[in-house]
């Protein structure tokens, strides 16, 4: 089956998602200048069905791609999770399923590293529905400073620790 725009908008509304990720899938004006970090994923759409199916056989729906299509955030309707997933390196990614809560912060660690305001954090969090957010800030804080890989290696730690 080729997945297009139709289905990622159908899902937002099976899984109750946020107005927000509707409005990054149509396009529309976004807040706090968000479009560059959460853009329509419109080349998967435009793929064919067989480009579409090395991204998980057709289990994988997008929802947003991170600007610029590098990154895509999608969910896989055979595990009921999230991923996302680079179109370079299909393979980066699929495996690593979440759950909304760890999917925000993953997506919000993206946000901090382009050194949005942490008021506006807490705002973008509203319309997100994140209810992790101020766990989240709290741990950026902790891990800041650390060199790279372990600061990387810290962000992991946090994001399994999170439950649904």
């Amino acid at each position: 089956m080729k997945i297009d725009l139709k289905h990622s908008l159908k899902l937002t509304k099976e899984l109750k998602l946020p107005e927000i990720i509707s409005n990054i899938l149509l396009e529309e004006e976004l807040p706090y200048n968000l479009y560059v970090h959460f853009g329509n994923a419109g080349e998967f759409f435009l793929m064919s069905e067989e480009e579409q199916s090395e991204y998980s056989n057709g289990n994988i729906i997008p929802l947003w791609d991170d600007g610029n299509f590098d990154r895509v955030t999608a969910y896989n309707t055979k595990t009921k999770n999230y991923v996302t997933f680079y179109i370079e390196d299909p393979d980066e990614g699929l495996s690593h399923q979440l759950t909304y809560e760890q999917l925000m912060a993953t997506e919000f660690k993206e946000l901090w590293e382009a050194e949005k305001d942490r008021t506006d954090l807490k705002e973008i969090a509203k319309l997100f529905n994140y209810s992790g957010i101020q766990s989240f800030l709290d741990n950026m804080a902790k891990i800041n400073d650390l060199e790279y890989d372990e600061y990387e290696q810290q962000f992991i730690i946090y994001q399994k620790s999170i439950s649904a």
